[in-house]
């Protein structure tokens, strides 16, 4: 059985490890939780309303939905990232979010970015994709 060895950073300590034990270590450090429906809601009453959600968590029902519908994943990343932009500059969460917060962000974005109309068109699909009419 052949051992690895390990360093703790700034103490110069060196350890052992067996493979059972490094493939423990790694186990404990890798937690993927399956995405659900209602998942941010059981997250939210174990830690409290405190919690702090990515905005990107809501759009994995939008990844989803367009992979489905065979985009692009380059249109994807950019669906996505227009829509994680909108939610941030919203500061709400997407049940929250109405048709004038919609209107004041494109305002916002035609006025003050300063963007041509083909990343406007685009920014607008994003949006309905996800929101639906506005």
């Amino acid at each position: 059985m052949t051992n690895y060895t390990r360093y703790k950073k700034n103490e110069g300590i060196k350890e052992i490890m067996t493979p059972k034990e490094i493939t423990i270590y790694k186990m404990k450090r890798e937690r993927e939780i399956p995405y659900s429906e209602d998942l941010i809601t059981k997250l939210q009453s174990l830690f409290g309303k405190n919690l702090v959600v990515d905005s990107y968590f809501y759009l994995i029902p939008l990844q989803k939905k367009l992979s489905i519908r065979k985009y692009l994943r380059r249109m994807i990343k950019s669906y996505m990232r227009y829509n994680r932009d909108f939610l941030l500059f919203s500061g709400k969460r997407p049940e929250e979010i109405k048709s004038k917060d919609i209107k004041k962000d494109l305002y916002y974005v035609v006025n003050q970015k300063k963007i041509f109309a083909s990343i406007l068109n685009i920014i607008v699909n994003a949006l309905k994709s996800y929101y639906g009419e506005f």
